[in-house]
């Protein structure tokens, strides 16, 4: 079966619409990571019971802080995005978790290939948490858009495509083996997503480059984001004497 095209509302230009598939098995991912190798870049999303979410948990950036025990949900859901208007979404059920890990991890540690999401140190937290270390971050809308627009009060993924993009994400639909309407829902939202991650890339770049902003972006932001995720797993050896100390003679 092929793509399920989804049909925006009228007033959405067509640049909201996309073709959007769910991967049905091993032999269908193998071919998605040889297609991302060729691609050399990838757009990423990272979704989990998003029918549960209300909206203010869906505007709080926590989505991708997925605790371990997630990757047992079958509505854990990671979605790639080749090129615009196109993306795949990988359910993670029990059975097939180990598996379809181990199936992506080369193309996610490949440092050739660059990685986009809109919270690039969750992604990092994501994968590392089952020993996958992401490599070749290459583009976060979120941080981009807070240096382009600093006073702005939110940067999330919603508010940022719809500014730059011109419309309001939504899962367009998507043709899929074995699936329930809510984890199809979540795997519309995640492909939506990284779709419009990939999009945003292409215009915000450009303009980073024009506000000289650049440089700060590629050799500061992007490296700073896998720093604090790998110090939001390890955490910070403190001296609780020391400042148990300080507390009492405060």
């Amino acid at each position: 079966e092929g793509f399920n095209r989804g049909e925006a509302a009228e007033e959405e230009p067509a640049a909201s619409k996309g073709e959007y598939a769910s991967i049905a098995d091993i032999d269908e991912l193998k071919k998605l990571t040889t297609d991302i190798e060729q691609a050399g870049e990838v757009a990423i999303a990272v979704n989990a019971e998003l029918g549960t979410r209300n909206s203010e948990q869906k505007n709080a950036e926590s989505l991708f802080l997925i605790p371990q025990s997630a990757i047992r949900n079958p509505h854990c859901v990671i979605a790639f995005c080749l090129k615009p208007h196109q993306a795949f979404s990988v359910s993670i059920p029990p059975l097939l978790a180990h598996s379809a890990l181990e199936t992506i991890k080369p193309v996610i540690e490949d440092e050739g290939i660059k990685k986009m999401s809109c919270d690039v140190k969750g992604v990092h937290l994501f994968f590392k948490r089952y020993n996958i270390c992401m490599k070749g971050a290459h583009f976060d809308a979120g941080i981009a858009s807070y240096l382009l627009n600093p006073s702005r009060s939110s940067h999330t993924l919603e508010d940022i495509a719809y500014e730059q993009l011109g419309y309001k994400i939504k899962g367009q639909g998507v043709r899929g083996k074995g699936q329930d309407s809510d984890e199809d829902a979540i795997c519309n939202q995640a492909c939506a997503e990284a779709d419009a991650v990939f999009q945003l890339s292409q215009k915000m770049l450009p303009q980073l480059e024009n506000e000289g902003l650049l440089k700060l972006f590629n050799e500061i932001e992007m490296p700073l984001a896998e720093v604090l995720a790998e110090m939001e797993l390890d955490g910070i050896r403190i001296d609780k004497d020391y400042l148990s100390t300080r507390w009492h003679k405060d």
